[in-house]
């Protein structure tokens, strides 16, 4: 979580002790997941389309019954597209 942090440290029995400075810690990450599109029908190709908003930039893998398809990766009866870049995500760095 955001905030600041201190490492401290002390002897098995107390009789010395030692802490750092704060230091303060950003963490952002994967703010939403969003189905931008989709068109499935039994029986005939299909895709899905999704929308992640994350910072950094996320490794998105997909799950099938065939075992993990990474981006870029034909798989099956499975293609995955690399990511494309969106300024319309709004995370604040």
């Amino acid at each position: 979580m955001t905030g600041s942090y201190k490492c401290e440290a002390s002897t098995l029995n107390d009789d010395s002790k030692a802490s750092s400075s704060e230091v303060s810690i950003s963490v952002v990450g994967i703010e939403s997941v969003q189905i931008a599109e989709k068109s499935l029908r039994p029986g005939h190709s299909g895709f899905v389309e999704v929308k992640v908003c994350a910072n950094p930039q996320p490794e998105i893998w997909w799950s099938t019954s065939e075992g993990l398809l990474k981006p870029g990766q034909t798989l099956s009866n499975f293609a995955s597209s690399h990511l494309a870049k969106s300024t319309t995500c709004g995370i604040k760095m």
